[in-house]
């Protein structure tokens, strides 16, 4: 197997070289032979873990007879590059590519206009051509976008040099112009498109290792490269949504609750919000934040519209990602799923348990709860903590909790979560072990509890369930399928049964909804036993890894059958009319933008910002 780094003093020498042609694409795919499929991902497998590594990992696993890759997109050399897992063979190949714009030092950082390659005519007119892909772009299609990406971007098709645009006069004054009803300034502009321009280089001019499928497990960047290797192989897209990637990263930016639902246009039309910080406060969206959005919203979108499938981890996602450019008519279902066996240890360590608790009773009974997610905001630790002070203010502390998972994320969350526990008078209740082995622990548990803010189908409920253990959660992401609706189970001569929940779920934040759930959980009229025989249930009819990974090898199957049309030839510039660029859509939200129209000496110094 190749893993694609390279030293400093290699990507050096390559930075330096033409990336024209053919020569070019067989250096970019020295090491890389062509795969069945390429499952590209940012910044996980195989050198973090986490729910959507386990995933690709199981993907890999369940799959032997296929050839596959892997595109790990890491911001910059000092990412993890030690591999967490145990790579199977089928793995022929991990490459790594770099999003920092530090990392693109010796090429896009030093693009000039005589980089385009072409007369200064057809620069100007090229610089014209960008803003009106934009702009088709935001009236409905993609066109023009990729006949750019052919011409001017895609080293196995590409006559001239695209990305050098944005050091020439002629893209900041039709921008200028566009963007007029933005608010932001001229400066604003040229910065904004520049880190636009760089993230969408980083990912887009290389050329990919050929793969009947590409598999994208977000939007955003991995699916834009994946939406490029398809392109440039006339090959396959599939994307997968485990969380809804548009919907998080604006809410991440704009400090809101994660599970706040957006629209495709909410970058034009929100103005005042409040934030979920502790306590709330009403912001506003400044045009800086509001060209984000915007950014984010439209490459999700563009990633709708390139995929050939997309599959989602519960049928929810499905509407709420038609309300950013979803199209149901090419997506589907295609759950999580766990591997029972590897928690058979676990599980005969909670089953013994539960014997012994069975037959000493009820009284002196102290339930063991376990929270196992990363220690950051979102997932929900000090709702969790006010629940428990809760309890134990109702006289309620017959329960100790762990708080299992990795605290280096962001140290000073994890070092409030623990002043806050103590502020509660928790700590004799309550112990933080960081990082654990699940499965060697998972047994000695009784409840799992997930306070999160937001979710996708999350790996470690499953986990929970094969052994037995109830969940108490949030009505967040998939969790309602994971643990609330019912689970048919088809019999035989047209019988059927029903399988129900396996715990309870309460709304986000709501911290005396949550502690209600967990005194109901260990009270007298405790439902624990029916929610741990369905939980087991609910796995081994349905959340089973088998069930799930044989939907993949389904869909795979079927794409590669599929043939894709071939690409369109690159269209010339050559005799082309000069085209009348729209302006940039004013906001509707009654504000009075600024109309800047920056004089010749203003250009020339972005050109030197360049």
């Amino acid at each position: 197997m190749t893993y694609g780094h390279r030293a400093w003093s290699q990507r050096r020498r390559l930075w330096r070289t033409d990336h024209r042609a053919t020569p070019a694409a067989a250096r970019d795919t020295a090491g890389y032979p062509p795969v069945d499929v390429a499952i590209v991902c940012e910044s996980t497998y195989p050198y973090l873990t986490g729910g959507l590594s386990a995933v690709v990992h199981q993907i890999c696993e369940a799959n032997p007879d296929s050839r596959i890759g892997i595109v790990h997109i890491a911001w910059d050399h000092s990412s993890p590059q030690i591999p967490l897992y145990d790579v199977p063979p089928q793995v022929r190949w991990v490459k790594v590519v770099y999003q920092s714009l530090a990392e693109h030092a010796g090429t896009f950082q030093r693009f000039s206009p005589r980089d385009i390659r072409l007369p200064p005519a057809d620069q100007r007119e090229l610089a014209r051509r960008v803003i009106h892909a934009v702009d088709e772009h935001m009236r409905g299609s993609d066109h023009l976008l990729w006949e750019l990406y052919d011409e001017g971007i895609n080293p196995l098709t590409r006559r001239y040099r695209l990305w050098p645009v944005i050091s020439t006069q002629e893209l900041m004054r039709s921008a200028t112009a566009y963007f007029a009803g933005s608010g932001l300034t001229f400066t604003q502009i040229f910065w904004h498109l520049r880190e636009f321009f760089s993230l969408t280089y980083a990912v887009t001019d290389l050329v990919l290792p050929e793969a009947g499928i590409y598999h994208a497990h977000t939007t955003g960047a991995a699916a834009i490269l994946a939406a490029c290797g398809a392109r440039q192989h006339s090959t396959k897209f599939l994307l997968t949504e485990h969380n809804l990637y548009t919907r998080d990263t604006i809410n991440h930016l704009l400090d809101r609750s994660m599970d706040t639902p957006i629209t495709l246009d909410e970058w034009r039309t929100l103005d005042d919000y409040v934030t979920s910080s502790s306590p709330p406060r009403p912001a506003r969206v400044d045009p800086g934040k509001r060209a984000w959005m915007a950014w984010w919203a439209r490459t999700g979108l563009f990633a709708y519209r390139a995929a050939d499938r997309i599959t989602y981890l519960y049928p929810e996602a499905i509407e709420e990602a038609r309300g950013l450019g979803g199209l149901p008519e090419k997506s589907s279902v295609l759950p999580n799923g766990v591997t029972p066996s590897h928690f058979d240890e676990a599980r005969d360590v909670f089953r013994r348990r539960q014997e012994h608790a069975r037959t000493e009773g009820a009284s002196g009974r102290i339930w063991k709860l376990a929270y196992a997610a990363r220690v950051v905001p979102i997932k929900g630790l000090l709702d969790l903590l006010e629940a428990l002070a809760t309890l134990a203010e109702r006289g309620v502390t017959s329960w100790e909790l762990d708080v299992m998972g990795p605290d280096g994320e962001m140290p000073h969350y994890a070092a409030l979560c623990r002043r806050r526990c103590t502020e509660l008078g928790l700590d004799r209740h309550v112990k933080f072990l960081g990082s654990v082995n699940l499965r060697e622990r998972f047994g000695h548990y009784d409840v799992l509890i997930l306070p999160s803010h937001n979710e996708g189908q999350p790996i470690v409920v499953l986990e929970a369930m094969t052994m037995g253990l109830p969940t108490i959660g949030t009505y967040v992401g998939g969790m309602k399928q994971l643990v609330e609706d019912p689970v048919i189970i088809e019999g035989e001569g047209g019988t059927s049964r029903e399988i129900g929940s396996c715990g309870e779920l309460v709304r986000s934040h709501d911290v005396d909804a949550m502690a209600g759930a967990i005194q109901s959980l260990i009270g007298p009229a405790s439902r624990f036993e029916e929610f741990s025989a369905n939980a087991v249930l609910r796995v081994e009819h349905y959340f089973h890894v088998e069930t799930a990974m044989a939907y993949y090898r389904q869909l795979y199957a079927s794409m590669l059958r599929e043939q894709r049309p071939t690409k369109p030839i690159p269209a010339t510039l050559d005799g082309q009319a000069p085209i009348e660029m729209p302006p940039w859509p004013q906001s509707p939200t009654g504000r009075e933008p600024s109309q800047l129209t920056p004089a010749d000496q203003d250009v020339d110094d972005a050109r030197r910002m360049a």
